[in-house]
């Protein structure tokens, strides 16, 4: 390889390279929530880069999401009506490039749920048993 080609292809990465990295931050990343069970949430995402070349995806716990009624992606946001016991952890937005195919993690939000008191007619022992840890000693502390 010539001197002028190599010079060419360094000064084509130094130019490339601030864009690069400056195309996988993130503007909003989502964010921890605390919210009553039965209540929706809403986690926004939004990464730098066009829009037209960003897909998003969501992980919860480390798994990927599998979206229905209840559990929706909308553009880069993560919708989750009546918010269940089991969709507390940790919720990542995964933005994706689809003409490079670079991928970029958000910081981990947590969704902390607050139970409402269970049903009347569950025992304690079941209840400790079938309730998140948090809930179960809440629970166990009001009676």
């Amino acid at each position: 390889m010539d001197m002028n080609m190599l010079l060419t292809l360094n000064l084509a990465f130094a130019v490339l390279a601030p864009s690069l990295a400056s195309s996988s931050r993130f503007i909003q990343p989502p964010q921890s929530q605390s919210i009553i069970e039965n209540d929706a949430v809403d986690f926004g995402c939004e990464a730098t880069g066009p829009s037209s070349d960003l897909h998003y995806e969501w992980l919860h716990n480390g798994q990927q999401i599998v979206y229905d009624r209840r559990v929706a992606r909308i553009d880069s946001n993560l919708h989750i009506e009546s918010v269940q016991r089991e969709d507390a952890g940790d919720y990542v937005c995964i933005a994706a490039s689809v003409a490079s195919g670079a991928r970029q993690a958000s910081p981990p939000a947590k969704l902390s749920v607050i139970c409402k008191y269970p049903n009347p007619f569950m025992t304690m022992t079941i209840m400790a048993e079938s309730m998140p840890k948090t809930c179960a000693k809440k629970y166990l502390t009001t009676f």
